[in-house]
């Protein structure tokens, strides 16, 4: 089963392109090695994030976030204190003036037999079907080589790793 919190609704009439946004270390600073982010309080926004994904709402593409989420698995952050996390992040976007469409995530541990833990490709192959995109003109961002390899193995066109943290080099990106 893939987990996803649907934000707007998907629009259905055309293919979409999106831009796929791993969390931790590009949405949000990323915590410490072996941490994870358990509170709203401990979630610190990348600097240039907002602007990004303004950007991409102007140029018509739908943001949606990918994430491993093990913490979950591990009993570290409940599922509903991680909603909790995404419903926030989405009101600080509204905030300021950008949109998400979605957040696909993966609440299980390494040894467990999911289809969507990256860098398996199930949380993106999930939101190709439910959100009708077009992978040819759609984008990936992320700072790790699972989210890489989770993104060509879906198939997607243009797919971006940065160092964690650095949005710096994604001004020119849209």
């Amino acid at each position: 089963m893939i987990h996803k919190i649907i934000l707007s609704k998907p629009k259905r009439n055309k293919k979409n392109k999106v831009l796929f946004l791993d969390k931790d270390g590009v949405v949000n600073k990323k915590p410490p090695k072996h941490d994870y982010v358990k509170t709203w309080s401990e979630f610190k926004f990348n600097p240039k994030i907002f602007d990004l994904v303004r950007k991409a709402n102007l140029k018509n593409y739908l943001i949606i976030i990918i994430t491993n989420q093990r913490g979950i698995a591990r009993n570290i952050i409940s599922e509903s204190d991680f909603k909790e996390i995404t419903k926030n992040m989405n009101r600080e976007f509204v905030k300021n003036n950008g949109e998400l469409s979605a957040v696909y995530y993966c609440p299980h541990d390494y040894d467990e037999l999911c289809v969507c833990r990256k860098p398996k490709a199930g949380l993106i192959l999930g939101a190709i079907k439910d959100f009708n995109i077009d992978v040819s003109k759609s984008i990936m961002i992320g700072d790790s080589d699972s989210d890489i390899q989770a993104a060509k193995k879906a198939k997607l066109k243009k797919v971006i790793k940065i160092k964690t943290d650095d949005l710096s080099k994604l001004d020119k990106l849209l």
